[in-house]
């Protein structure tokens, strides 16, 4: 236990650092600043104009970087979905939260995702006051003890609001245009709003709209 508690404080300290060094044109408004982040799968560096695209116009994306904070270095955990956004979440490598390699914690009879014992960035925000939400894509887990008890949506792990978002990605199971299947796999072709399913199967055609709206 002391261990944990250790480690909680380490990542709450290095958020705080982080903050300081953020807030150095905030001092004067005495305001802390507001974290929109973005995870975006298969996302390459050059891909947005804030990054030196040649011909990708310049976008609400780059301008908030703009505005903001840019990094320029950094290190992912992982090349799958789901270990990387856990490291993202957690702050600690994959392995450590047992979400390693391609699980499948996107389908509701897979009883595995981000434990609730590890502290999530958005439960650290919140310590520090901050109000937290979730809109896109989650894939880190839905269910633990039954096909429906929702043990593992992020309202579980430090989202004040949960907006519309996918468990999964986009697979090709889930394509309505009968390009590459007749019909999409009803049984985990699904949208969530909050803890509650919203579309089953998904329909693209106003996806986008509803994540917009919703962020």
């Amino acid at each position: 236990m002391a261990v944990q508690d250790f480690f909680r404080t380490m990542r709450i300290t290095l958020l705080l650092t982080w903050l300081c060094i953020s807030c150095t044109t905030c001092k004067r408004s005495g305001k802390t600043p507001n974290i929109v982040l973005f995870y975006a799968d298969d996302l390459g560096y050059g891909d947005l104009s804030v990054y030196g695209h040649p011909t990708q116009e310049f976008g609400p994306i780059d301008r908030m970087a703009r505005e903001g904070t840019l990094f320029t270095q950094w290190y992912s955990p992982d090349t799958l979905c789901t270990p990387s956004r856990a490291a993202l979440l957690t702050g600690r490598l994959p392995l450590r939260s047992g979400l390693i390699g391609g699980l499948r914690v996107h389908l509701p009879s897979v009883t595995t995702g981000l434990p609730l014992e590890e502290t999530t960035l958005a439960e650290s925000l919140k310590d520090l006051g901050y109000k937290t939400g979730l809109v896109g894509k989650w894939h880190l887990g839905i269910n633990k003890d039954t096909y429906k008890d929702g043990y593992y949506l992020p309202g579980n792990h430090g989202f004040d609001y949960v907006g519309t978002y996918l468990p999964m990605s986009l697979a090709w199971d889930c394509d309505t245009s009968g390009l590459h299947k007749k019909e999409p796999r009803r049984n985990y072709c699904v949208l969530y709003k909050n803890d509650s399913i919203v579309q089953q199967p998904i329909y693209l055609d106003n996806m986008t709209a509803a994540f917009v709206e919703d962020a």
